[in-house]
């Protein structure tokens, strides 16, 4: 450790460096500031790095009382955004409310990797909380009578917003087989009771028609509180409110979310409320223009009538993606109705995801699979019935292995598979040897788990099938470390082509050669060279995005790019944990209930993840739906997923053009502009106005691309 020059703020900094040779552990420079209780503070630096390995760098911090001691209800925290890999002068920041118990806020320039980092400019100071009001209305005017004008789908209309200055044409445009939205904003000076949206499909000059047209209202959900995880160890009868920060570009307040399936609503005064109608184009459609009317509708008077154009493009996008988008589905709860058969509505959620480009985690049923006096018994007749409609009816892209060869989660052990612990001795597991699994445990592991494989490979399943063997995994823990190469064995050991993933968020060394399938963050945690290197040697990559697709963002950003990420950096796929985890009924309530968690033997908290986290469908039995009800950034992920096929079939074009000694310029104009839209790192999907300032940019490129393909397709 020592200083510098120079700095972004001055002619000096601070400089850590570790030798990549060197034995990992958390080494900086550290300093102790006398802090108020109940005060909040500002926490900010600038940071660098070169050749970071091994993990990742942000600001860190310790709460600590008047003994030294970490404090009672806060202990560490950091801000972001992370980096690793070479990244020039980045600005961290945040604010922290300091606890009761307080006396000193230790501020940790320090570093778990290695590497060189530095640091310049930190500054600690107190602040005056201020959160975000109502929303200030987009430019325009307000209505007087009834105003109707077309809003970029990507856009969330909120009930402030007047018709802009300038009203547009309403235009959509589209590939064969393709689904694409209208969002059409409708605006009052007056109530209007009982208003009936019609939609005449849009007609070609030969008389042709588009029919699959779908019309929905959008609904409002209430938010508490600016979205972020937040926790607290307070005893389970105190009442739990976020007191921390938000960590969003969103505020308290209602917002759009949810595609009620119902073509009536009533208009209050001066509130603003979006309709959806979402246009599917037949395979046999001729390319061109075809125009439709939007009718509003009172008592069968029209109140108002919006033409809008759709533009059919000369090309056709694929049944089956070549992208892979992974939720998490969990029935339960509110999403069962009485007298409901489990199979008839898992399959039809599964249709729902299916016809939304994206894929449910694993198959259900599991295949009954046991281990009885070192025999496996095993039963896949459900199984298959399962496994034929998910992948040869709705060409599903991949599944996990199930839930019984999942083996362990942040910083816990695995537990018992098939009748056998993994370790000697029992709880606790501290003193236990990691890497030494019990012969027993890995014998009726592996037995079961050669079972299932052996069967995924006879039936042409095996190489959509990738086995999630830990979440989240604590990492830095060199026990942990020693666990997952240890169980990675035991399953390489059944056959090294069993692909195994995890969603690590970094890249860590000491794992290469044992993971095959790395989950990592978009933003940043692993730079694009490092993501380069992996791919290179072998390796495969997912994005994870825990925690990104919030209900209170303006912009359905993350939900959109995530796939346009993919493309540009050479992932093949990215997992979102969930798109039906309820904590309460989500008409009523935008957030989520405070759960216990427990993320490492022995410890647990109390925890509220970030509003919408978790899902992105609604349950239809309380709007009287008999079906899942879609949202808008459900929507957006859909269109998403269509943007890559764009992207893949322009790219291929361009390929075939250029071995053919044909002119390419303008497809990689159209690529690069593509290209234009996403950079690593960035600020993340809480943060949607940051990593897309104009969403109008992402349709023109998307009309570029378009353009492009028909070219290199006449």
């Amino acid at each position: 450790m020592d200083f510098d020059r120079p700095g972004p703020l001055g002619r000096r900094c601070v400089r850590t460096h570790v030798p990549h040779d060197a034995d990992r552990a958390w080494i900086g420079w550290r300093q102790d500031v006398p802090v108020e209780p109940s005060k909040t503070y500002l926490y900010a630096a600038w940071v660098k790095c070169r050749d970071l390995r091994g993990g990742s760098v942000q600001l860190y911090a310790h709460y600590r009382n008047a003994d030294g001691e970490l404090c009672a209800t806060k202990k560490h925290t950091g801000a972001g955004p992370a980096i690793s890999g070479s990244t020039d002068w980045t600005l961290m920041s945040g604010t922290f409310i300091m606890p009761d118990d307080i006396a000193t806020f230790q501020l940790h320039l320090t570093m778990n990797a290695t590497g060189t980092v530095w640091h310049d400019g930190v500054l600690l100071a107190e602040v005056a909380p201020a959160a975000v009001g109502r929303l200030e209305a987009r430019g325009g005017e307000e209505a007087e009578g009834l105003a109707v004008w077309p809003v970029n789908a990507l856009v969330k209309v909120f009930r402030e917003d007047v018709p802009p200055r300038e009203v547009g044409p309403a235009r959509i445009s589209a590939a064969r087989t393709e689904k694409e939205p209208l969002q059409l904003a409708v605006r009052s000076a007056e109530d209007v009771k009982g208003v009936r949206i019609e939609v005449d499909p849009p007609v070609n000059a030969r008389g042709q028609a588009l029919t699959d047209v779908e019309v929905a209202v959008v609904g409002y959900v209430p938010i508490d509180h600016k979205t972020n995880y937040y926790s607290t160890d307070v005893p389970e009868w105190h009442r739990k409110y976020p007191t921390a920060p938000g960590a969003s570009d969103g505020w308290a307040g209602m917002w759009p979310d949810p595609l009620l399936p119902r073509s009536t609503f009533d208009l209050a005064a001066h509130a603003t409320q979006p309709v959806w109608i979402t246009l599917g184009i037949p395979k046999d459609a001729a390319a061109g223009d075809y125009i439709g009317k939007v009718r509003l509708l009172k008592e069968g008077v029209a109140l108002k009538e919006v033409p809008f154009t759709v533009h059919v493009w000369d090309f056709t996008l694929p049944d089956e993606n070549h992208l892979a988008a992974v939720y998490d589905l969990r029935l339960g709860g509110r999403w069962s109705l009485p007298g409901q058969d489990p199979r008839e509505a898992r399959e039809r959620f599964w249709r729902f995801m299916a016809e939304r480009r994206v894929c449910p985690d694993r198959i259900h049923p599991d295949p009954v699979i046991r281990y009885e006096n070192g025999e496996v018994v095993a039963d896949f007749t459900e199984f298959d019935e399962a496994a034929e409609y998910y992948f040869s009816e709705l060409k599903m892209p991949v599944t996990y292995t199930p839930g019984y060869f999942y083996l362990f989660g942040w910083g816990h052990p695995p537990g018992a598979k098939f009748g056998e612990e993994p370790y000697e001795g029992g709880y606790p597991y501290e003193a236990v040897d990691r890497s030494r699994l019990r012969p027993e445990f890995k014998r009726a592991y592996q037995a079961c788990l050669k079972a299932y494989w052996d069967h995924m490979k006879e039936k042409g399943w095996a190489d959509r099938c990738v086995l999630y063997i830990s979440d989240e995994p604590h990492f830095r823990h060199p026990h942990i470390q020693e666990q997952m190469k240890a169980l990675c064995e035991m399953v390489h050991e059944v056959d090294p082509a069993i692909p195994i993933y995890s969603s690590t968020w970094h890249h860590l060394p000491e794992w290469d050669g044992y993971l095959d399938v790395w989950g990592i963050g978009h933003y940043g945690v692993v730079p694009p060279d490092k993501m380069g290197e992996l791919r290179e040697a072998g390796d495969r990559l997912w994005f994870t995005t825990d925690g990104h697709m919030c209900t209170d963002t303006p912009y359905c950003a993350i939900e959109r790019l995530l796939p346009h990420y993919c493309f540009q950096y050479g992932v093949e796929a990215y997992e979102f944990w969930g798109i039906s985890w309820l904590t309460y009924d989500p008409y009523e309530f935008g957030w989520h209930s405070y759960i216990r968690q427990s993320d490492q033997p022995g410890q647990s908290r109390w925890v509220r993840y970030p509003n919408g986290d978790g899902f992105l469908a609604y349950p239809g039995g309380p709007v009287g739906h008999d079906g899942p009800v879609s949202s808008v950034r459900l929507e957006q992920a859909r269109e998403g997923m269509e943007d890559y096929e764009y992207l893949h079939l322009l790219r291929s074009l361009v390929a075939e053009a250029k071995a053919a000694g044909r002119d390419t310029d303008e497809g990689q104009r159209a690529l690069e502009l593509a290209a234009g839209l996403v950079t690593i790192p960035n600020a993340g999907g809480r943060y949607s106005t940051r990593i897309l300032s104009d969403p109008d940019a992402v349709l023109q490129v998307r009309e570029s691309v378009a353009a492009a393909i028909e070219r290199y397709m006449r």
